[in-house]
């Protein structure tokens, strides 16, 4: 099933035209080969394009360095940089849609979208993408470079009142420590393309993934009975402990 990546304007645009071979995001990503490009608020998909695989993330300089690449201007860069946009997912051999397909924006969904059979059947059709998959010497290549896991690191976040009324914590602040292949929709109909175990306290490890609707955790029963106790202004520590490990931790 081909997935649909969502994409701000104008940057949509500049990937298209061909003018922008960098999508700059926050993370790196497993998923290579054709994917539709789907502007942000638009409900249609308007092109193709082929994701080559994801790069180290850059430094300040590099992103100034590499403008050609990314079409990030320089008054922008600052708020790149303080986003944590640094990441380069390369992208090859645009093609726009000469009549963009409309598709049902799955709820929830915030930055892949599973294109429904029908769907993707109309889009092939202009562009006849059963004969234009990326060749075996360039897919080889790329598993070299293919999305980097996020490092381990840490985040205090303070719980709300929200929170305590509906036994959740919400992982925005943590954003940067899972991958986009962690967070799924907003409903188990949509999960995530990898879930993740996390230990919830003292208890056993459980397996999970994100909804990206609020950036909880999806299984809220578990969730509830750790923050058992806990107030509105106290703190949870998220954890990255390895590849799809993570832990979360009630501070005193």
């Amino acid at each position: 099933m081909m997935r649909g990546l969502v994409i701000r304007e104008p940057w949509a645009g500049l990937i298209l035209d061909g003018r922008k071979t960098w999508e700059m995001r926050s993370h790196g990503t497993t998923v290579t080969g054709p994917i539709a490009v789907i502007p942000k608020g638009s409900s249609v998909v308007a092109g193709v394009v082929d994701l080559v695989g994801t790069r180290a993330a850059l430094s300040a300089d590099e992103l100034a360095e590499t403008v050609a690449r990314h079409s990030i201007p320089p008054e922008a860069q600052s708020e790149a940089v303080a986003g944590g946009w640094l990441v380069p997912w390369e992208l090859a051999r645009p093609r726009r849609l000469a009549a963009p397909v409309p598709y049902d924006h799955p709820s929830g969904a915030v930055i892949w979208v599973r294109l429904r059979p029908e769907v993707e059947a109309a889009v092939k059709a202009q562009l006849d993408l059963d004969a234009t998959v990326l060749p075996p010497a360039r897919t080889a290549a790329v598993a070299k470079v293919a999305a980097p896991e996020p490092a381990p690191g840490a985040v205090t976040i303070t719980l709300t009142e929200a929170n305590m009324r509906w036994g959740h914590v919400y992982l925005r602040p943590a954003r940067h420590l899972f991958s986009d292949d962690n967070v799924g929709g907003s409903s188990k109909a949509e999960p995530a393309a990898t879930p993740f175990r996390v230990e919830l306290g003292s208890a056993p490890p459980i397996v999970t993934d994100i909804a990206g609707d609020k950036m909880i955790l999806r299984e809220r029963g578990l969730v509830r009975r750790f923050l058992e106790g806990a107030r509105a202004g106290d703190e949870v520590r998220v954890e990255r402990l390895g590849e799809n490990h993570f832990r979360l931790t009630r501070l005193p």
